[in-house]
């Protein structure tokens, strides 16, 4: 679960949010995805290219989300590692990272092309603000003080306006999470007494939340272990509730964006 902030001045926006670890977290995950369209390159093939052609040759089997390998003409490796995705695969083909927003058949917003499902609301009642997926394995968010507008979408971000007089709340769609913001835009509004605890709430399917030393969020998968999503430690202020859905876990604590 995560939860927002609010800061003390008049004027603010703080940030908050989730990310899924790579190839879902923990060590024993399994391989990353592959495409159905990416050439079976081994090492032993793209060596034999790179001498050949005195050029690099990508390791196109070995290549992830987050990383290409290539075979270099002096008989070395090298390894080029992203710290976030740039690459999924989707409809079996890699494609690149596109967190701009495109309206779905259901009515939700999600991005045209990241690593995780996301799916931001177009204002239904009783429906989460944000849900994400992976590998079976979902947590969402809801508002808890009534329903949502529909919201003004810009590329990557959707804005839900004056979802408390003088707030907006603003999800962000990025390559691997989202990130969402309470931006508090008047004096009265920054006075509201609901800004001082905003409850988030949160619900978990297939997974066990818990919060480690420094604070930061881990939502583990309930049956065979390791992080799929984790979020860091808030700078302040408030929490989620956690919300007992059918088939789903229990949390109870809050967190943001790493």
């Amino acid at each position: 679960m995560l939860r927002a902030a609010v800061a003390a001045a008049v004027t603010g926006a703080v940030v908050a949010g989730a990310a899924a670890l790579p190839n879902g977290g923990g060590p024993d995950q399994g391989p990353a995805p592959v495409a159905a369209d990416q050439p079976l390159v081994t090492e032993q093939q793209a060596m034999a290219s790179a001498k050949d052609s005195g050029k690099r040759a990508e390791v196109i089997g070995l290549r992830t989300e987050r990383r290409e390998i290539f075979a270099e003409p002096d008989g070395t490796f090298t390894a080029r590692e992203y710290t976030e995705p740039v690459r999924t695969v989707q409809g079996g083909k890699w494609v690149s990272v596109d967190p701009a927003l495109v309206k779905r058949a259901d009515g939700t917003w999600g991005p045209k092309a990241a690593t995780v499902d996301l799916a931001f609301s177009a204002g239904q009642a009783g429906k989460p603000f944000v849900t994400m997926r992976r590998a079976g394995r979902e947590i969402a968010l809801t508002w808890p003080y009534g329903k949502l507008p529909a919201p003004s979408v810009d590329g990557d971000t959707a804005t839900y306006a004056e979802v408390l007089p003088g707030v907006d709340l603003t999800v962000r769609a990025e390559a691997d999470g989202f990130g969402h913001l309470i931006v508090v835009k008047t004096p009265e509004a920054a006075a509201d007494s609901r800004l001082a605890r905003l409850d988030l709430g949160m619900t978990t399917d297939g997974l066990k939340v818990a919060e480690d030393a420094t604070g930061a969020i881990l939502a583990q998968d309930a049956v065979v272990g390791g992080t799929v999503f984790q979020a860091g430690k808030p700078p302040c202020g408030t929490r989620p509730r956690s919300r007992r859905p059918p088939r789903a876990s229990r949390a109870r604590r809050r967190s943001r964006r790493r």
